[in-house]
């Protein structure tokens, strides 16, 4: 390992390991939006098809990422984080019918009466592709992923 890897990192993440990874969980994420950018999910396909939600060409760094359900409606929400051309989390949360629930991909979420975000920064050198989906079929705008994530020249 040279002398520079020591300080910047030695290689490309190839997985996150945190609560959510495993999947069955759900986290309240309300006030998230407050906090990163929010991307509307969209109209969704059939059931359990991914729809992209964010791709980015380039280099940068991704420090939050979780998509949470816009409606009391009961699903289940796949989330699935490729860089670089490996799929990094892909995991999905137990049954969630509570508005503002979802599940953490990358970083941390505290909801009390001051929410806090906590930052996981993850490097990007060639792309960034975020998709997320749905147990529910042909829905729109029904998830809302929370991000924060920086492009570097």
């Amino acid at each position: 390992m040279s002398v520079f890897t020591q300080f910047v990192g030695g290689g490309r993440i190839s997985s996150i390991i945190n609560r959510d990874s495993s999947g069955g969980t759900s986290n309240n994420l309300t006030s998230a939006s407050s906090l990163t950018r929010q991307l509307s999910s969209g109209s969704t396909g059939a059931a359990g098809t991914l729809t992209t939600i964010l791709s980015v060409t380039g280099r940068g760094t991704i420090n939050f990422c979780a998509p949470a359900c816009a409606d009391a409606t009961a699903r289940t929400i796949r989330l699935k984080i490729t860089v670089d051309g490996v799929s990094i989390f892909d995991a999905t949360s137990s049954s969630i019918s509570t508005a503002n629930h979802g599940i953490v991909g990358i970083g941390a979420f505290n909801y009390t009466t001051a929410p806090f975000i906590v930052f996981q920064p993850i490097n990007f050198y060639t792309s960034l592709l975020v998709q997320i989906a749905s147990s529910v079929s042909s829905e729109t705008d029904k998830i809302n992923t929370f991000v924060n994530y920086e492009i570097n020249a």
